[in-house]
């Protein structure tokens, strides 16, 4: 046998024709029917040293079906060794199978869809390229020592669907330690309606929906409620600020317009020339010790810092103007002090002090005069 094979490679090659394989066996299957008219099927008995074998032959139309008996052990199919169509089953030009023995290539390739349905296939080996275009696929590692690129619509685990350390199942995904999303584009979440809350060890700390931003209560306050207006790149825009709300330790660069503000403590820096009808002033500074002059919606002024003795005396029309009282010579005595006026007589008149006067003229009307002859 080893003789006739390789005889049989060496002409083939040498006339450049191929070498095909044919089992020998489909020869003794169909010998008798060169002299014997026999119809198929019909039962053969084959006789081959350890292939001997029953076979059921088939009419060519209907197709070749051998049925190996016997000792199945030892019925096998012998393909030549180092070609690249050792074996092909192919009707009008297109191949359905075909068996290559090419040395580093050997293969069985499929050249149609094949159904493999209610079949159980123990081990693949390695399958390089696949495309799985429906069906399912359980209890099987993708990726488990290369990265791997998964395209599909639906990923449907019947527990956990794990990458590293995070955990995706049904409506949530779990991760045991920091969890970053690098994104170049914009990042959209559509809650149809509904509510986006972060929450720290279930309790929620921030929820966010269409209209509102809210907080709960943590170690360090109340977060607030914001109703918000509009979302940009740069800012949140929001109506309303409901609940006590603190900002300690930040600066806002630009508060914008407040319309109504109740500040009930801290202080107001770096505010300038705040006009009259908003509850400044109007002036970016005022004197020292000078007393403030109001002027409708205008500004405030101040006037200087008064000296000893001097008031502020009203026309009932304009500004008051800037005075000091005067005194009368030789009846009344004005003293000007820091903070004080003191007005005096020139001599003490009170009902126990003797008075002196160069003169005294006494005027009495007649209706009034005495009977007391001292007064006469």
């Amino acid at each position: 046998m080893s003789i006739g094979l390789s005889f049989g490679k060496t002409i083939a090659s040498s006339i450049n024709k191929p070498f095909i394989a044919v089992n020998h066996l489909e020869g003794h299957a169909l010998s008798p029917k060169l002299n014997s008219k026999l119809n198929y099927p019909y039962l053969l008995l084959l006789v081959s040293g350890g292939h001997t074998q029953f076979l059921s032959v088939d009419d060519a139309a209907v197709g070749l079906d051998i049925n190996f008996g016997g000792n199945t052990t030892l019925n096998k199919i012998t393909l030549t060794d180092n070609l690249a169509d050792a074996l092909n089953i192919n009707e009008g030009g297109t191949s359905y199978i075909k068996f290559t023995t090419s040395d580093s290539s050997e293969q069985i390739v499929v050249g149609k869809n094949s159904t493999f349905n209610g079949t159980t296939i123990a081990d693949l080996g390695t399958v390089t390229t696949a495309n799985i275009d429906g069906g399912t696929v359980d209890g099987t590692t993708i990726g488990a020592s290369s990265h791997t690129t998964i395209k599909g619509t639906t990923i449907d685990a019947t527990t956990d669907f794990t990458i590293g350390g995070t955990v995706i199942t049904d409506g949530q995904i779990a991760e045991d330690g920091n969890f970053t999303m690098d994104i170049a584009g914009d990042l959209s979440l559509d809650v149809d309606g509904g509510d986006v809350t972060i929450t720290d060890d279930g309790a929620p700390i921030l929820t966010l929906n269409a209209t509102t931003i809210s907080g709960s209560a943590t170690a360090s306050g109340s977060f607030a409620h914001i109703a918000v207006n509009s979302v940009s790149a740069s800012r949140i825009e929001v109506d309303s600020i409901q609940g006590n709300w603190t900002n300690a330790g930040n600066t806002i660069a630009d508060l914008g317009s407040v319309t109504t503000c109740d500040i009930n403590g801290g202080t107001i820096n770096g505010i300038t020339d705040l006009a009259v009808a908003d509850g400044g002033t109007g002036a970016s500074t005022l004197t020292d010790g000078g007393v403030l002059l109001g002027s409708g919606t205008g500004a405030i002024t101040a006037t200087a810092v008064l000296a000893n003795g001097e008031l502020l005396i009203g026309d009932n029309s304009t500004d008051p103007t800037v005075a000091t009282l005067t005194g009368t010579s030789n009846q009344i005595t004005v003293t000007n002090g820091g903070g004080s006026i003191t007005l005096s007589t020139p001599q003490s008149i009170d009902t126990s002090a003797d008075v002196t006067f160069d003169s005294l003229t006494l005027v009495i009307a007649s209706s009034e005069k005495s009977t007391d002859p001292a007064c006469s």
